[in-house]
């Protein structure tokens, strides 16, 4: 969604915090109770201001909605009526998604004693409750939670969590072990890590091996690897951490954040706990409730990802992912100022360049993105990915010849090139065939099939291009082929295999084929006039007239217009 600027936001941004304390300091008489309806709410004097601020704030506009919101509220207070919950509520949730927690809860107390219990308001004094290292409060809190699929989860999670908060090791050990059967995962991962903080090391290291099939510590997810080496180290056993995580760097592959757990172990320093405090535990807990929901830009999971980051603000996913809920709602400024906390945070991980530059390029200034990525390319000699990243920016802009210049430059760095660099190649090869340097780009493409030979994107490529320079067509066909099988929903690739069989002359097959195209992806121009000029070689002309004129509708490179208006006049 675009940033939308409702009214008098922009001028009410400073002004509106200094009304939060005249806000924060209302009597409780003056706050409705939690059963006010719709048609009360808009006869109120604020209805107009509370629309405004509710519209931003599903527009993810949350400064300007907090600004509103508040405006709102005072004037609601001017006029001597009682503030209604469903205005409060609205603030509050403006000022969680903005990232002003502290106020978030003030409200959430106001909500709390006028008798609202929204999922929001519990779980804000719950977390409040957890900050200040009440756990008895927040285990009765944690009762409340609603029942359903997910909130279920996160109840196991978090009563597990306050039991340890409580030093109960069996109670956190009854919660967290409902969760084995659904989500053997996240169960043997949190139980590790509720045992590390408990102090039974050697109980945690056989809970992270615990989900069945796993006999090796390779065989663990990169995190829950790092955790389990964190068990063993706290045993005393450096030695074997050291030798435990050279062997998965060199068999699995290597992160930031493992490489970093290498340079201290190297270093002879200690590492760092992935969970510090059950305070921290809490917040791991409702972070990865909010990655199970899987839906990055809902405000469900800002809100959660929001509270998990008040209650463990030093964890550097909890951050990204409120980064990527800024990318994905178009709210590039705050998503690179995210960026740059988790850089503060983390000077190692350098990768969150990498994505400030998406944001920055996003926003418009895409040079200071290519410079950024130049940059991280230079710093980094034996990288591949801020080079990468230029490549596809450098597409994205249809400049082909700096994309090109870009990949090569990255297959330079390539001394031994494996399955997983095949992507490489054939972005190469791409920006050479819109160069139309056809023989450095086939070279290209035929180096991608041979470190990844059924790759459908590659196979599609080479083989819709011979087809259409008229080359290798039987060859090509079989390609397609394999592509079509490997990727039944693609309308370009059954496009590319209808339009082998038009220029081997099977026009029935073609128009078979590109049928199936034009209703997989019924807007693209070339597959649309494809599917005209099959129309006409089986004799429906009327059709394929009218598929012309579809094809004419929509720019694209690939599409001549004079040819399609040529061929509407005249036929083939």
């Amino acid at each position: 969604m675009k940033r939308c600027h409702v009214g008098k936001a922009v001028k009410l941004s400073i002004y509106a915090f200094g009304l939060l304390g005249t806000v924060m300091s209302l009597p409780m008489g003056q706050v409705a109770q939690a059963n006010t309806n719709d048609n009360e709410v808009s006869t109120r004097p604020y209805y107009g201001l509370y629309l405004s601020g509710r519209y931003a704030n599903l527009n993810s506009d949350f400064d300007n909605a907090v600004a509103i919101l508040t405006e709102a509220v005072r004037r609601n207070s001017e006029h001597g009526a009682d503030v209604e919950p469903v205005l409060i509520g609205e603030l509050r949730d403006s000022l969680l998604r903005f990232g002003d927690i502290e106020k978030a809860i003030s409200f959430s107390e106001i909500l709390g004693q006028s008798g609202s219990s929204d999922y929001n308001t519990r779980m804000l004094l719950l977390a409040k409750a957890v900050h200040a290292g009440d756990f008895a409060t927040a285990q009765e809190l944690a009762k409340k939670i609603p029942n359903g699929r997910v909130f279920n989860v996160i109840k196991n999670l978090l009563k597990g969590w306050i039991a340890v908060g409580l030093g109960n090791k069996q109670l956190a050990l009854s919660e967290i072990n409902q969760l084995k059967a659904r989500f053997p995962g996240l169960y043997s991962f949190m139980k590790g890590q509720m045992l590390d903080q408990l102090g039974d090391h050697k109980g945690a290291e056989e809970a992270y091996m615990e989900p069945e099939g796993y006999v090796s510590p390779m065989q663990l997810p990169t995190v829950t690897f790092r955790a389990y080496i964190r068990s063993i180290f706290n045993q005393g056993r450096k030695d074997e951490v050291r030798d435990l995580v050279t062997e998965f760097i060199t068999k699995i592959g290597d992160g930031p954040a493992l490489s970093e757990d290498l340079r201290l172990l190297m270093e002879g320093k200690d590492l760092v706990p992935m969970i510090k405090s059950a305070e921290q535990g809490v917040g791991e807990a409702i972070y990865q409730v909010a990655q199970f929901l899987n839906a990055p830009t809902n405000d469900l999971v800002l809100d959660l990802t929001r509270v998990a980051e008040y209650l463990h603000p030093e964890h550097r996913n909890i951050k990204m992912s409120v980064a990527q809920y800024m990318m994905g709602n178009e709210r590039f400024d705050e998503a690179v100022a995210v960026y740059d906390q988790v850089k503060d945070l983390y000077p190692f991980f350098w990768q969150s360049e990498i994505y400030k530059a998406e944001a920055i390029w996003e926003m418009g200034d895409k040079e200071k993105a290519l410079d950024l990525l130049d940059d991280i390319a230079s710093d980094r000699p034996s990288d591949l990915v801020a080079l990468d990243s230029m490549a596809r920016f450098y597409n994205r802009d249809q400049n082909y010849e700096d994309m090109a210049k870009t990949m090569d430059r990255l297959i330079g760095r390539i001394n031994a090139p494996t399955h997983a660099h095949w992507g490489y190649y054939y972005l190469q090869g791409i920006s050479y065939e819109r160069l139309k340097e056809w023989p450095t780009a086939e070279k290209a493409f035929l180096k991608a099939l041979e470190l990844s030979p059924d790759e459908p994107d590659v196979l599609n490529y080479l083989g819709y291009t011979w087809v259409d320079k008229g080359l290798h067509l039987e060859k090509a066909q079989g390609m397609l082929r394999k592509a079509v099988d490997a990727r039944r929903g693609s309308g370009a690739i059954a496009d590319s295999l209808g339009w082998a069989y038009y220029k081997l002359g099977k026009y029935e097959d073609a128009v078979k084929l590109l049928e199936r195209a034009v209703a997989l992806d019924p807007n693209e121009a070339v597959i649309v006039e494809h599917l005209g000029d099959a129309y006409w070689q089986v004799g429906r002309k009327r059709e394929a007239r009218f598929q012309w004129n579809r094809a004419m509708k929509w720019p694209s490179e690939e599409v001549d217009v004079d040819a399609v208006r040529e061929k509407l006049q005249k036929g083939l």
